[in-house]
């Protein structure tokens, strides 16, 4: 049996699923999840979690994934952090000096120190660790950093070093590092790391509470968190990199709307908030986004389900889209006796975060010279995400790669390839 939960703008939901035992939800009221504080949130969830409980009686014991959708929830009201730029030559002036557009994805302070790598990895420039340390002397302790470096991807080393560095000299709240973001764009991966960290402080203090109420409601229930792809991953992750799960809301609820019509591969229209979207089902999970995610406007290297808008896709009566609404939402437009019609009483975030599947992601770039080196670097992708899968007790013959392929790379080095392995487990079983 499983749980699903979504701490929305206004209330907290909760519904179990499982073989057989059809679905159970219940809620509870909560006023702007993003202003309360992270024992206010485990207090609504520890009370929707025993209604929840005294509603399955004996069946308690038998869940075992609690899978929870917290984009309301996030706030990007971290310090802003200092970032650090490792190029092989600093700007002329700040003239030069890119700062983005949009103040919550700016750093508060930059620093450059000369270093970086080639697409291949080898070192285009020796780290100036001396001149960094001079620089770090006039920066009071405490603060948080991000660290950028060209050619990180390939080679993260210089990246590494000036952690170690500022751990030594400069005891830093936090260190992030860009690396950890696959995406070829240097502004990409900054950007993202730097609203990563912005949203670490609350997202690390919920990831606790939330695992400490399930464990006490649920013993043999291991947590989980929603995440942009429309798949969940373990909440630990939400401690780590809380940006992946910053638009989980609209993936878990087209995953929500799939388990509802009882199809694991449509195209489907959800009416669950205030604009209605399209989305594709195929295998029970999203149709991914070709590109990232945005943030007002800006690109955020994390993936996400390819969702459209309802007036975009100009979805009508006599379109082929199934359309599945909550209740609170119906489209006026849509013929209530139609056959592609389906409202519900459930809400479809909570509904698809308890069916979404447990999904590990590997991207990275791998230096090959021949066919033989290609299949061999795409065979460690593949072993180290279903290695991820059974770290986390799944049996290795549930965990299947669903994706795994080379992409082309921006800079189309002619022996550098991006591999995108993809697998999962804890696929919803018929009759749930």
């Amino acid at each position: 049996m499983r749980i699903g939960v979504q701490i929305g703008r206004k209330q907290v939901s909760a519904i179990a699923v499982g073989t057989g035992s059809g679905r159970l939800s219940v809620a509870g009221s909560i006023d702007d999840p993003a202003s309360l504080s992270p024992s206010s949130l485990e207090e609504a969830v520890g009370h929707c979690f025993e209604l929840l409980a005294a509603e399955l009686g004996p069946s308690a014991d038998e869940v075992d994934m609690a899978t929870f959708e917290l984009s309301q929830v996030h706030a990007l009201n971290g310090q802003a952090p200092t970032a650090i730029r490792i190029l092989p030559r600093a700007p002329v002036d700040r003239a030069h000096e890119y700062r983005g557009r949009i103040p919550e994805q700016e750093p508060e302070h930059i620093i450059h120190v000369i270093g970086g790598h080639t697409t291949v990895g080898e070192e285009l420039a020796g780290l100036d660790l001396a001149g960094l340390e001079e620089k770090l002397s006039e920066v009071p302790p405490g603060l948080h950093y991000v660290v950028t470096g060209v050619g990180a991807l390939m080679n993260p080393a210089h990246e590494l070093a000036v952690g170690r560095l500022l751990f030594r000299v400069s005891a830093p709240a936090s260190v992030g590092y860009s690396h950890t973001f696959f995406a070829s764009s240097f502004a990409t991966r900054e950007r993202t790391t730097l609203v990563n960290s912005r949203l670490l402080p609350r997202a690390s203090a919920l990831s606790t509470k939330l695992a400490t109420t399930t464990r006490r409601a649920f013993p043999n229930a291991r947590p989980y968190l929603a995440t942009n792809d429309g798949c969940s991953t373990p909440l630990a992750q939400l401690a780590l990199t809380p940006v992946h799960s910053l638009f989980s809301a609209r993936p878990a609820s087209l995953v929500g709307a799939g388990a509802v019509v009882g199809t694991t591969g449509a195209s489907l229209a959800v009416a669950c908030d205030d604009e209605p979207f399209v989305g594709i089902v195929k295998q029970g999970l999203p149709q991914l986004e070709p590109r990232f995610y945005r943030l007002h406007g800006a690109e955020l290297a994390t993936k996400g389900a390819n969702l459209n808008s309802w007036t975009s896709m100009r979805v009508s009566r006599t379109s082929n889209h199934q359309v599945v609404a909550e209740s609170d939402h119906a489209p006026v437009w849509v013929d209530p006796d139609g056959e592609r019609l389906r409202v519900t009483s459930l809400n479809l975030a909570s509904l698809g975060a308890a069916t979404a599947p447990v999904v590990a992601w590997t991207s990275r770039l791998a230096r090959v010279a021949t066919e033989a080196d290609f299949l061999r670097e795409l065979s460690v992708s593949e072993s180290d995400v279903r290695a991820r899968l059974v770290a986390d007790g799944f049996d290795y013959g549930s965990v299947s790669i669903i994706e795994s392929r080379a992409e082309a790379t921006t800079f189309d080095h002619p022996n550098v390839v991006a591999l995108r392995v993809r697998a999962a487990a804890g696929l919803v079983p018929k009759g749930f």
